[in-house]
């Protein structure tokens, strides 16, 4: 497992890299695989083991393949590879105001829009300012904080950040949350179903609202 930092940062490598050079289709799982281990050297307190990532790509690229494709990436990139994310602001936000004690799982949920909107091609040139305010934004009101509505004002203008921006990109990102945990909702739904039947069902556990479910998608 790496930590919640290593993926946008790799995310953001590996667009870098594809808007400067070329490469074939069978050649992606190995660029992936390199801006991982670029990028957990700098966001990681331990790098990922090569042997690891060889093994993500079942054993489709070597030691050797990922060891030279570094090199091709830190020179392409002049050794630019350090970049600000939206996961950088979390953390600042959420420390500074009050609001941002009211629930435990508000950081770690925005953590985890902030990944999912790094896998959204369509979020590429967005700001990782306004990334990290919808994200916090999102997850306020998925978790229903009583400072939702101030929590967003606050944010944006600390971030200095338009409103609008940030609603629009927060429709977004409930779309892809929805999109995302959609396929579990069957198998949740007859779970529920078979609970009810063997009189298990307790009214203090519901069914959470979208973004709350963000802890049950997984990468």
């Amino acid at each position: 497992m790496c930590e919640d930092q290593v993926l946008p940062l790799a995310i953001n490598i590996m667009d870098r890299f594809l808007c400067i050079c070329c490469i074939k289709r069978q050649q992606l799982q190995l660029l992936g695989a390199t801006c991982l281990l670029i990028a957990s050297k700098l966001r990681s307190t331990n790098m990922l083991p090569i042997d690891l990532l060889c093994a993500y790509t079942d054993y489709s690229v070597t030691t050797l393949h990922i060891m030279s494709w570094e090199l091709l990436v830190l020179s392409k990139l002049q050794w630019n590879v350090s970049a600000v994310t939206g996961f950088d602001y979390i953390d600042q936000v959420i420390e500074r105001c009050n609001w941002g004690s009211e629930n435990s799982l508000l950081r770690r949920h925005a953590h985890t829009l902030v990944s999912i909107c790094y896998t959204e091609p369509s979020l590429i040139q967005t700001p990782p300012s306004v990334i990290s305010a919808a994200c916090i934004a999102s997850a306020a009101r998925g978790l229903k904080l009583t400072s939702a509505d101030t929590a967003v004002l606050e944010t944006c203008a600390m971030l200095n950040v338009a409103l609008r921006s940030v609603e629009y990109l927060v429709t977004v990102i409930d779309s892809a949350v929805a999109s995302m945990a959609s396929p579990q909702q069957p198998q949740k739904q007859e779970q529920k179903t078979v609970s009810t039947q063997q009189g298990y069902e307790s009214p203090q556990y519901g069914q959470p609202e979208t973004p709350t479910e963000v802890e049950n998608i997984y990468f």
